[in-house]
């Protein structure tokens, strides 16, 4: 049976708080408070405008830093609402040719409820519209759903974490595009937040982009929602719009079949035909592990935005990105693994001779006398205290081995190296100038393919992801003989 939802109640609710208008300040500051407030929806929050009349003796310099102390609500007709703290910034003032002070500035906050008690031990949906992008949520296995309001894309994922049931959905008309996200069942609002981030998050790893920018919270004591009773409207990280997707259901995405002979076409349309069966919408189960393994794991979602980030950065830094990435996800299944890294020295006693040794060198050609070779004594001292520690390469390769995955020799060539980015080097010495760009964006495209490749593996993830260092050999010059989808 198909899943129903009742949206318009939401939307009605939105378009109210979006449309704005005068509203009275109801505030401590004795100068503002009772004053008009004329708010104006922007593209990201809420524009905020007060036209103050100045009285005899007054100086504008009282509104320099303007700072406005909780509570703070403002009132249109029988609607109140509460701007929490630091959500309203009055950031500018100039006169009006009516000679009357105008104070502007911005809205990233408002909500219908004092504290979060209105949405405590409720049914929660967040409904984030999607200026620019296309979501691709029909490409995970899911349903279709019936909505009271029309919508050319009914597409909905079942998401379960820690057994609770979410709805993660799409509503896309002529006018506007929204991602939905509902709880069935009653639940805290610091909780829902959280599973609204690592939901949206894995989202975001798999296709690409990352839809954020902003976003209305609702609750309803009815699991259809039919009535809403508060609304939150919150502004949140720009959204990040890579458009790496590492997962696909069309071959086309990756084929390319323009502007080739004839023969050549039907070559690559034949290629493409195979790839039907094989590329199946993403499991919804694994969809959910993901989803929980980010609820569960900070490192893991942080390390997904960092690479959602790093797609968007100069080469230069790409490369930092995506090592800290994995470095991030490394440390956890480690973790959670209890793996104890063997030392290169496994009898201390052995090494404890060998350093000794190696600190009377030290002490007797850089003597803590002479105050000029002081530094460099703790600098050799440090490093040879250190000397039997694990190497980062090692500690990077072994997640693989743990989870079954073979390392290819240019995989562990560009692990091996990968530490030459944190230290503001990059991993080519070619003679020209488009050499490096082609080494160092070959080195990025496979670290960002392991980074997928061990996050995929963990949640048990077997299928085909899209091969970016293949598919973009004609940057790099470096032909892998490899298919355009790789499989893990």
């Amino acid at each position: 049976m198909k899943p129903e939802k009742v949206f318009k109640p939401t939307i009605e609710k939105i378009d109210k708080l979006n449309a704005g208008g005068n509203f009275t300040l109801n505030v401590t500051h004795e100068l503002l408070n009772g004053y008009i407030m004329q708010v104006t929806k922007s593209e990201n929050g809420f524009d905020a405008q007060i036209d103050f009349k100045p009285f005899k003796g007054f100086s504008s310099s009282r509104f320099n830093n303007l700072n406005l102390e909780p509570p703070i609500t403002i009132r249109q007709e029988a609607d109140i609402y509460h701007l929490p703290q630091h959500s309203l910034l009055l950031n500018s003032y100039s006169l009006t040719d009516d000679d009357f002070i105008r104070i502007s500035g911005g809205i990233t906050q408002i909500s219908s409820s004092g504290d979060s008690s209105g949405f405590d031990d409720a049914f929660l949906r967040i409904v984030i519209p999607v200026a620019n992008g296309r979501p691709k949520i029909r490409d995970i296995r899911g349903f279709w759903y019936d909505c009271d309001i029309k919508t050319n894309d009914s597409s909905l994922v079942k998401v379960f974490i820690h057994e609770k049931e979410y709805h993660f959905f799409i509503l896309r008309n002529s006018e506007r595009t929204f991602l939905v996200i509902d709880s069935t069942h009653k639940t805290e609002f610091e909780d829902f937040k959280k599973v609204v981030s690592n939901i949206t998050t894995a989202f975001g790893f798999l296709f690409g982009d990352l839809f954020m920018d902003e976003g209305y919270f609702v609750s309803s004591s009815d699991s259809k929602f039919s009535v809403i009773d508060h609304i939150f409207f919150s502004t949140y990280r720009d959204s990040i719009l890579s458009g790496y997707a590492i997962y696909t259901t069309n071959p086309y995405s990756v084929y390319n079949v323009t502007g080739q002979t004839r023969e050549e076409i039907d070559a690559q349309i034949e290629e493409i035909k195979k790839w039907y069966s094989k590329l199946l919408e993403f499991d919804d189960t694994l969809f959910s592990k993901l989803c929980e393994t980010f609820y569960d794991k900070e490192p893991f979602s942080r390390a997904a935005i960092i690479v959602l980030q790093g797609n968007q950065l100069a080469l230069e830094i790409k490369g930092s990105a995506y090592s800290i990435a994995l470095e991030a996800v490394t440390e956890q299944i480690l973790k959670d693994k209890a793996i104890k890294f063997p030392k290169p020295i496994e009898d201390s006693g052995v090494f404890d001779t060998l350093r000794k040794e190696l600190l009377k060198i030290v002490a007797a050609a850089l003597p803590k006398s002479d105050k000029t070779l002081v530094d460099a004594n703790n600098i050799f001292t440090n490093r040879i205290n250190d000397l039997n520690r694990p190497s980062n390469a090692d500690k990077l390769r072994k997640p693989f081995e743990l989870l079954g995955y073979t390392l290819s020799k240019y995989e562990q060539d560009v692990i091996k190296h990968r530490n030459l980015f944190q230290h503001g080097k990059l991993p080519s010495n070619p003679d020209s100038e488009d050499g490096v760009f082609k080494d160092v964006y070959y080195s990025c495209m496979i670290l960002h393919r392991l980074f997928y490749i061990l996050v995929l593996k963990f949640i048990g993830f077997e299928g085909y992801i899209i091969n970016y260092p293949q598919l973009h050999k004609h940057i790099t010059s470096k032909d892998l003989s490899e298919d355009l989808l790789y499989k893990i």
